[in-house]
């Protein structure tokens, strides 16, 4: 029954992969033959207007011809960028590769949320002698190496000049190859190796790839920018399904078997981002911006700046110290009573449903209102942070209760949703930085609040019997909650002082291009210059404001001047 289970999985997902591919090739052939149709019509379009013109405006042959030459290649360049853009069947193009995009993200944060699932079921059996925060280094291990990869990861797809398909597909075969290999490991210790190595250099490449294929058609003037740096976002929404599609698994075929199953579902699920990953036609203003990340970071990054990114990073290494302190021992924590795998995964279905309401919630919003959530972000990550402080300490104290745990288990994934669902466009907000420069630093700091999660949570868990686990989850809460709170006063503060910062360079320019025009503009007013008539007793005439100060006029500031 396992293989034949498998088998259906494998068939139905190559005839979703091929059957997505051909849509998308019908597409792509379909744009390519309009284009090349509008082309050949413009073609003679310019050729006939050529002839007219020559005819009506003679000249010599070889100036017509390198005119007509010129006009072509101009227009024809116009022509292919608006037709690529404007043509029916390419604008849903984008929101095809949104679709996979969050897919692919949505299956792998399923999987980061849903290994405490593994984790209950490694500690309470074949690896019972490995302790809790070895097996918590596991889960986290891979996720943080993924995350703290992607900046080299994304250097080296533009540096290959963005192959997105080409990098799509190794990082599904690193991460197919962890699935099987993990499969057969005899120690816990042999998973740092196939799981967290191969899986976090799989993930590390797909959440790149992601992230620019994404940030290239929903650039930061789109209207639905954070819609889709919303949807991208999406890993809690997985964890609902995947907490118990994992829990059925393991109750069913055993874990190793699991691992197999799990390697081809998401070997199948990141080649549809094979098929549908494409670059923009217009994006050569976007490729130069992007390779000059250092030269950016030079000029964006200064003393106000640098102290909001610190912030930032210190808030997403709390963040992820809960998050995954949460997800990773909720099971266990009723595994210890409960015989039952699935039974045990109730607190971590309410954790996950609650991230996952917020992430619909989040995505309707951006969609109806496009922008609305835009400068609004931090002051809905704090009020969000100080309710989530407020059901830790609760449940702290009615841990006792099934009842309230199993609410405030909800209540709390509901209130930290906003720091994940929102991670990126909270990013530019919270550091005042363009989002390709913000999100590696945002991943940067999620990975290693992964790797010190296990420290502030697993080992006080094993010690303790989970007494007090809740509070410290608590006190960390606060810690971030006065991140947003520092950051919300500078931004506020220093709001005018930012925008100053930014522009000096600009203003500078500005100036010298300013100087240069007054200059010219007082020696055309010198040279216009009539002297005034003179009365019979010497006094010149004044016509009020015909009159013209030329030493005051001639009294341009430089741009060296303090006072400017």
């Amino acid at each position: 029954s396992g293989i034949f289970s498998i088998s259906i999985c494998n068939l139905i997902g190559v005839c979703v992969c091929f059957s997505c591919r051909l849509v998308v090739l019908t597409i792509i052939v379909g744009n390519r033959f309009s284009l090349q149709e509008n082309l050949r019509h413009f073609h003679a379009d310019s050729s006939n207007a050529s002839i007219d013109s020559s005819q009506h405006f003679p000249m010599n042959s070889k100036q017509s011809t390198e005119s007509v030459v010129d006009i072509e290649t101009d227009d024809a360049a116009n022509i292919e960028v608006r037709t690529s853009d404007e043509l029916p069947l390419n604008r849903f193009v984008p929101w095809i590769i949104l679709l996979f995009s969050a897919l692919n993200v949505i299956f792998l944060g399923g999987k980061r949320r849903a290994f405490g699932i593994f984790i209950a079921e490694l500690h309470n059996g074949v690896f019972n002698t490995t302790s809790l925060a070895e097996l918590n280094w596991i889960g986290d291990s891979y996720a943080a190496l993924g995350y703290l990869t992607t900046t080299i990861s994304t250097a080296v797809i533009i540096r290959f000049h963005r192959k997105y398909r080409v990098f799509q597909f190794i990082g599904a075969c690193c991460i197919l190859m962890a699935c099987l290999a993990s499969a057969y490991v005899t120690s816990a210790h042999w998973l740092f190796l196939t799981h967290t190595v191969f899986h976090g250099i799989g993930s590390s490449l797909i959440l790149s790839v992601v992230g620019l294929v994404v940030g290239e058609h929903f650039d930061l003037n789109h209207k639905y920018h954070i819609l889709a740096t919303t949807l991208v976002s999406g890993g809690s929404l997985a964890s609902i399904v995947f907490v118990q599609f994992y829990a059925y698994l393991i109750d069913q075929y055993g874990w190793r078997k699991a691992f197999v199953v799990l390697g081809f579902v998401y070997f199948i699920m990141n080649l549809t981002g094979v098929a549908v990953f494409q670059k923009k036609s217009s994006s050569k203003a976007s490729n130069s911006r992007l390779t000059n990340l250092s030269s950016k970071l030079r000029q964006l990054i200064n003393k106000e700046t640098l102290i909001l990114l610190i912030l930032w990073t210190l808030d997403r290494i709390v963040t992820s110290i809960v998050t995954y302190g949460m997800l990773l021992n909720l099971a266990d924590y009723l595994r210890r009573n409960s015989s039952s795998l699935n039974t045990s995964t109730s607190l971590t279905m309410l954790f996950a449903a609650g991230e996952a309401t917020t992430y619909i919630q989040g995505a309707i919003v951006s969609a109806l209102t496009k922008k609305w959530f835009a400068s609004k972000l931090k002051y809905l990550l704090l009020i969000s942070s100080l309710l989530m402080v407020i059901c830790l300490f609760a449940w702290e104290i009615l841990a006792s209760s099934f009842t309230w745990s199993c609410i405030l288990s909800y209540c709390s994934g509901f209130c930290l949703g906003p720091s994940i669902t929102f991670l990126f466009p909270a990013g530019e907000e919270l550091t005042t930085l363009p989002g390709e420069i913000a999100y590696p630093f945002s991943l940067a700091g999620m990975g290693l609040g992964m790797l010190l999660s296990p420290v502030l949570s697993a080992l006080i868990a094993q010690k303790y019997k989970y007494k007090w686990f809740f509070l410290v989850q608590g006190c960390l809460m606060c810690f971030k909650c006065c991140c947003l709170i520092v950051s919300c006063v500078i931004l506020n503060r220093w709001r005018s002082v930012l925008s100053i910062g930014r522009n000096i360079q600009e203003d500078r320019e500005f100036l010298l291009t300013s100087e240069s025009e007054q200059m010219s503009m007082m020696k055309r007013e010198k040279s216009s210059f009539q002297p005034l008539p003179i009365t019979e007793d010497g006094q010149s005439i004044d016509n009020g404001w015909d009159h013209i100060d030329l030493m005051e006029a001639q009294e341009v500031p430089s741009c060296d001047d303090d006072r400017v």
